[in-house]
């Protein structure tokens, strides 16, 4: 039974990754590069992980803030949108220009980065009705 959630953990990291990955395809074509999308995508998903992991450890664990509903939604939204602009300035625009391609490339991540979290909001609503 523990090995399970690991599973489950696994394949969503690579649904991330291929989410990730196949809107790098989009992202080269709008920058006009070439970039190795499997690259960009595991990148943008091991970014996103850590991110994550790092503000959850700070938050829960060492300051003991506990945020819920529009700040965390809010909070989240900011950093999703950070990471993506990591992202096109290491791989795209090392200068970030502010253009329509930045714009678009960053929203439409950050649209994509919150539709690839359904499946884990959705199994997480489940679990928490069983367990109520």
């Amino acid at each position: 039974m523990p090995l399970i959630p690991t599973i489950n953990t696994l394949f969503y990291f690579l649904f991330k990754f291929l989410c990730y990955s196949f809107y790098a395809k989009y992202v080269n074509r709008l920058y006009s590069k070439t970039h190795n999308i499997w690259k960009v995508g595991i990148a943008r998903a091991l970014l996103g992980l850590i991110v994550s992991l790092a503000v959850n450890i700070l938050l829960l664990q060492a300051f003991h803030i506990r945020i819920a509903g529009a700040p965390y939604f809010l909070l989240l939204a900011f950093l999703v949108v950070g990471e993506w602009l990591l992202l096109i300035w290491y791989f795209y625009d090392r200068e970030l220009y502010i253009s329509s391609k930045l714009i678009k490339a960053t929203l439409l991540g950050t649209l994509i980065s919150f539709i690839v979290d359904i499946p884990l909001l959705l199994s997480l609503l489940k679990l928490l009705s069983i367990r109520f």
